[in-house]
């Protein structure tokens, strides 16, 4: 939230803060940074929370006479003071509480589910060349600090303020209940069977000066957009979402299952949601013949990967004892058309873009945890080269899965053409992860603005 405190130190012990330089959009929200020693504290309400990269300290109100603190289904802590360290923790890892107050007479007064996470180690290693700010960008999403309190009669949450973005469209269940100014949310309005899916999303303006240099590197092309895609350009997007499980599930310590072993199947695919669509024009003395390509010719569809401009499954498994990963990749043919006077397309020629650019790194693997990379990098294919430049699909993710069942992805893509994230559990009940879809095919050419987001449970 804005007046929350946000400290994140470099080896250096220099604050650096979330998330880009002023140069790069246009702000006007002065943010206050102080300093505690690599750790980060989020005010929620009366309860604080103080993550480091290898503890996590809990402050609570004096609500009761006596606590208890399980981890999972662990009992940490039963005592009368209102606060407890955890540490010798793993860094960058997800940690779940449930706090339970008693009277003097041991009876149960209230009782809170705490989602939180230790922060990550700085990098020890300096990378071979230097990031692009779309990279750290995704990086800052991937590392983002989110904390959720689940209550019987209210969800929390307060998350980074990502710097720039002054507003938020609260969205839940996919329903659109409201806009707030900050990045804190209290829900009130719950039952406590019913499972939740948040949405937060925020828009931050370009400076003036990365607006025009866009235009300048799109040429003609800019005024064939319309209104609303200009405008899209001027725009970067982030998305921040939780799944909450429902409050009487959350908070039943004995109901809180081990260590498991599922398998997870996280989908991306994207899609062009016409039958044709026109290619971004470079070319300033214009085509040679009107030239269309094929798009897919549908909506939103777990199971469409063989009907998808790109298409990937990347597999996570806890069934053994050290976890393993798989990935399975299709990229759909291009074809091409010409379109007659009459409206009719006549096809003209198909060609086939390499998979190569599909990828799946790990970057971490222990007994119950999995965390790496999803590539898509998958250039337009088409044997009418000599017409344009040819643009890609870029897609860049980072995946953190865990034993327990605690997952996290966090990135950005292209905001064109469609995409579609979904997870599946054991092949079983699907999720929808996050959807974007672009108002046109021009928004593929580059250069665009990204779609930073980052969904938890």
């Amino acid at each position: 939230m804005k007046n929350k405190v946000i400290t994140i130190l470099t080896t250096a012990c220099l604050a650096v803060t979330f998330i880009a330089s002023e140069s790069t959009y246009a702000s006007s929200v002065t943010e206050t940074h102080e300093s505690t020693e690599q750790s980060q504290e989020l005010i929620l309400g009366t309860e604080n929370i103080i993550s480091d990269i290898d503890s996590i300290t809990l402050d609570w109100n004096n609500s009761g006479d006596y606590y208890k603190l399980y981890n999972e289904n662990e009992l940490i802590y039963e005592g009368e003071v209102s606060q407890f360290t955890h540490n010798n923790l793993t860094p960058k890892h997800v940690y779940k509480y449930v706090l339970e107050s008693y009277s003097k007479d041991s009876k149960l007064i209230d009782s809170m589910h705490i989602k939180t996470s230790t922060l990550s180690n700085p990098p020890t290693i300096q990378k071979a060349r230097a990031q692009t700010e779309t990279e750290i960008l995704a990086d800052k999403m991937s590392n983002l600090q989110t904390e959720t309190i689940i209550k019987k009669d209210k969800i929390v949450f307060d998350w980074d303020d990502i710097e720039g973005v002054n507003e938020y469209i609260v969205k839940k269940n996919d329903v659109t209940i409201g806009s707030i100014s900050q990045s804190y949310f209290v829900d009130t309005n719950i039952n406590v069977n019913e499972k939740y899916k948040y949405t937060f999303v925020g828009k931050r303006k370009l400076s003036e000066e990365v607006i025009q240099n866009q235009i300048v590197q799109m040429g003609e092309s800019y005024e064939q957009l319309s209104d609303s895609e200009k405008e899209r350009l001027e725009y970067q997007t982030f998305e921040v979402s939780k799944t909450i499980d429902s409050v009487n599930e959350s908070l039943n310590v004995s109901a809180r299952a081990a260590a498991s072993g599922d398998i997870w199947v996280l989908r991306y695919n994207t899609f062009i949601a016409d039958a044709f669509v026109k290619p971004p024009v470079q070319n300033p003395s214009g085509w040679v013949d009107p030239v269309w390509f094929n798009g897919n010719n549908r909506s939103w569809d777990f199971n469409a990967t063989d009907n998808s401009k790109t298409s990937s499954d990347s597999i996570i498994s806890f069934v053994n004892a050290t976890p393993s990963t798989l990935l399975f990749k299709k990229v759909g043919p291009t074809l091409i058309y010409t379109k007659k006077d009459n409206g009719n397309y006549v096809y003209q020629d198909r060609d086939q873009a390499s998979d190569t650019g599909i990828k799946m790194t790990n970057i971490s693997i222990s007994p119950g945890y999995v965390g790496f990379k999803l590539i898509h990098d998958v250039s337009i294919a088409y044997k009418y080269a000599w017409l344009f430049s040819a643009p890609s699909i870029n897609v860049d993710i980072s995946g953190d899965f865990y034993r327990d069942g605690s997952w996290k992805i966090a990135g950005y893509h292209d905001s064109a053409p469609n995409h579609e994230v979904y997870l599946q559990k054991n092949y079983g009940t699907v999720e929808t992860i996050h959807r974007d879809t672009i108002t046109s095919f021009w928004a593929l050419a580059p250069p665009t603005t990204d779609v930073f987001f980052s969904a938890e449970n």
